[in-house]
C-alpha cells in the first residue's frame, strides 16, 4: 500500500494529464484591467458562423462577433456558443464554427459542449435544493462510519487506512471546498493509472472513492485558509450524495428539479461521454491539446479530451454537456459560485470558471440582471478568460 500511494502521489501531481483553470467568485478590479474595445469593426466580423439570434441590436452582435472571432483565431477553436439574458429572458443566442472536424457543418447555438466545473454551481445548487425540501441537511456527514449519523455515503467505501478525519466531513464543507482533500491530491486525470491502484480499467465512482479514501487528508475538513483547496474530489462526493438522497441519477435531477422549472428542456443538458463515438449528435469536436495515457486501452496514448478520463464519473464535476442557453438561465436564478437560489428581484455579482482539456467555459451574473455563458472546444489560457469576460461585462450594458 505504501509503494502504491507513493506512486499514485507522483501521478497526482503530474501537470500532463490535465489542465483546470477555475475561480468561484469575481474580481471586479482585475476584470477591468482587460484593454479589449467594444466599439464594432465591421471589416474583423466576416468569419464563417451560423447565427440563432433573438436581439436586432446590430452594435451588440458586431461587438461580440469582434471579440469571439479574435478569441477563435488566437486560440485555435473551431465551435463557440455563447448566450445572454437578462432578469431570465433570453435576449441574444450565437454560434460560432463548425460541429466537425471538416469544417462543413456549421454549429447551431443549440449545440451541447462538456461544461466543464461551470457545473459547480449547479452540483451545489442541487443539494440546496434536497436541502429545501427536507431531503438532507447541509451539515449531514459525507461519508457513513456506523457512530457520525446523519450521513449519507456507505462505510464500505472507507477502510481501516482511512484518516479518521473523514468522518467528520460534511456536505457544506465540500460545497465550499473546505473538504479537506487539495487540489494536488485530485484523481481527475489520473484514472488511467487504475492498475496501480488495483482497480479494474476503467475505474467507477466507487473504485475511485475507495482508493482516494485510503490516503491522508490534506488538512482538517472545515480549516480555513487552504488556496490550494479547491477540488473536483469533493464535486463527485456531493454527485453521489444527489443520487443517494433523490433516488434517481444526477442529471435527471438536475433536469427535473432546477432546469425544467426555467423552462429549459431536458434536451440542454445531459450526460457527457469520454469517447467520441458515444457523443451526443449535437456535440462538436474537442480540439485536445495533450496526450495521455487511455483511461479505456491500458498501454495506448490517446488525447486527453478523448480517453484521458471516464466522463460518467464526473457529470457533477465538469463532464456534463449543456447549450449556453441553459447555463445563462440558470445563473439568472442561481447565485454564484455556490448555488443559492436568488430571490425573484435580486441580483448578484459573481461567476465560475470551467476549463480542462478541449473545453473552456464562463457562466457570469452580473449585478445589472444579465446573466451569459460562453462555452468553447478548446481549452485557453487566463489572460483569455479574464480578456472575455472583461469584453462581455462591458458589451452587456447595451442589452436592455
Amino acid at each position: 500500500m505504501k509503494k502504491t500511494q507513493q506512486f499514485s502521489l507522483k501521478i497526482f501531481n503530474s501537470a500532463i494529464f490535465i489542465s483546470i483553470i477555475l475561480t468561484g467568485c469575481s474580481d471586479d478590479k482585475k476584470n477591468s484591467a482587460g484593454s479589449d474595445s467594444i466599439l464594432p469593426n465591421a471589416h474583423n466580423s466576416s468569419m464563417n458562423s451560423l447565427t440563432v439570434s433573438n436581439t436586432s441590436d446590430p452594435i451588440l452582435g458586431l461587438a461580440i462577433d469582434n471579440k469571439i472571432n479574435t478569441i477563435m483565431k488566437k486560440t485555435g477553436a473551431t465551435a463557440v456558443t455563447i448566450a445572454i439574458a437578462k432578469h431570465g429572458i433570453m435576449k441574444y443566442e450565437k454560434a460560432y464554427g463548425f460541429q466537425d472536424a471538416q469544417k462543413a457543418i456549421p454549429l447551431k447555438a443549440d449545440a451541447l459542449l462538456r461544461t466543464a466545473s461551470i457545473v459547480k454551481p449547479i452540483t451545489a445548487a442541487a443539494i440546496r435544493k434536497l436541502a429545501n425540501d427536507g431531503k438532507l441537511s447541509l451539515s449531514d456527514h459525507a461519508f457513513c462510519t456506523g457512530s457520525n449519523a446523519p450521513c449519507w455515503l456507505p462505510a464500505t467505501l472507507l477502510s481501516p487506512s482511512s484518516d479518521p478525519r473523514a468522518k467528520d466531513i460534511t456536505i457544506q464543507q465540500l460545497i465550499v471546498h473546505q473538504g479537506g482533500r487539495s487540489r494536488n491530491h485530485d484523481p481527475f486525470g489520473s484514472e488511467a493509472q487504475c492498475k496501480a491502484v488495483s482497480a479494474p480499467c476503467p475505474p467507477s465512482r466507487i473504485d475511485v472513492v475507495k482508493y482516494m479514501m485510503t490516503l491522508p487528508l490534506d488538512y482538517t475538513p472545515g480549516s480555513p485558509g487552504h488556496l490550494d483547496g479547491y477540488s473536483n474530489f469533493g464535486y463527485l462526493i456531493l454527485g453521489m450524495i444527489i443520487e443517494q438522497a433523490s433516488h434517481t441519477s444526477y442529471t435527471q435531477y438536475v433536469q427535473n428539479s432546477l432546469m425544467k422549472p426555467l423552462g429549459i428542456s431536458s434536451n440542454d443538458f445531459k450526460a457527457g461521454e469520454s469517447l467520441p463515438a458515444d457523443h451526443d449528435q449535437r456535440e462538436p469536436i474537442y480540439i485536445s491539446k495533450q496526450m495521455a495515457p487511455s483511461v479505456f486501452n491500458i498501454g495506448k496514448e490517446a488525447p486527453f479530451a478523448e480517453e484521458g478520463f471516464v466522463a460518467k464519473n464526473w457529470l457533477a464535476v465538469g463532464s456534463s454537456i449543456s447549450t449556453a442557453k441553459a447555463m445563462a438561465l440558470f445563473a439568472s436564478a442561481y447565485k454564484l459560485p455556490h448555488g443559492e437560489m436568488l430571490g425573484r428581484s435580486s441580483t448578484n455579482d459573481g461567476n465560475h470558471l470551467g476549463g480542462l482539456d478541449g473545453s473552456a467555459t464562463i457562466i457570469r451574473q452580473l449585478p445589472s440582471g444579465v446573466s451569459y455563458s460562453i462555452l468553447l472546444n478548446i481549452a485557453i489560457g487566463g489572460d483569455d478568460y479574464r480578456s472575455l469576460q472583461t469584453h462581455l461585462d462591458e458589451a452587456s450594458k447595451l442589452i436592455f
